[in-house]
C-alpha cells in the first residue's frame, strides 16, 4: 500500500523566512567565540581592562560589539563566563572605524527587536 504525504509548502516555506529574519536580526543569539575570544572574555572577571590582539577578519569587532550588548542587555549567552553586570548601567562605545560604529547599530537594532518583541 501507497502511503502519500500532504506537504504543505506555503507553511514551510513561511517557516524558512522567519528563520531567515530571525537569523538575520538576532545575529547576537548566534554569536559562538574562538577559544582566544571566550578567554578574552573571561578575563572580565578579574580584569578591568584587556587587549583583544588578532589578525585581520578574525573577529575583534565582532567580539568587543558582542561583550558591549551582552553587559548592556543583561542578556547573556549560557557559555559566558566573563564578568556579569545585574545592574543598569549607561555607557559608551567608540571605535576609529565607522565598520565599529556600523555593527554597534546593527546589534543595537537587535536589542530595540527584541524589546519590540517583548
Amino acid at each position: 500500500m501507497e502511503r502519500r504525504v500532504t506537504v504543505d509548502l506555503d507553511a514551510i516555506l513561511a517557516g524558512l523566512r522567519a528563520l531567515d529574519e530571525r537569523h538575520r536580526y538576532h545575529k547576537i543569539d548566534y554569536f559562538e567565540p574562538y577559544e582566544k575570544q571566550e578567554q578574552f572574555f573571561a578575563l572580565g572577571v578579574e580584569k578591568r581592562e584587556r587587549l583583544l590582539m588578532a589578525g585581520n577578519q578574525l573577529g575583534k569587532t565582532y567580539a568587543g560589539a558582542a561583550e558591549v550588548a551582552f553587559h548592556l542587555t543583561g542578556d547573556y549567552p549560557w557559555w559566558w563566563t566573563g564578568r556579569r553586570i545585574n545592574h543598569s548601567v549607561a555607557g559608551w562605545a567608540a571605535g576609529e572605524a565607522t565598520r565599529f560604529g556600523r555593527l554597534a547599530r546593527r546589534l543595537w537594532d537587535d536589542v530595540l527587536a527584541r524589546e519590540r518583541l517583548s
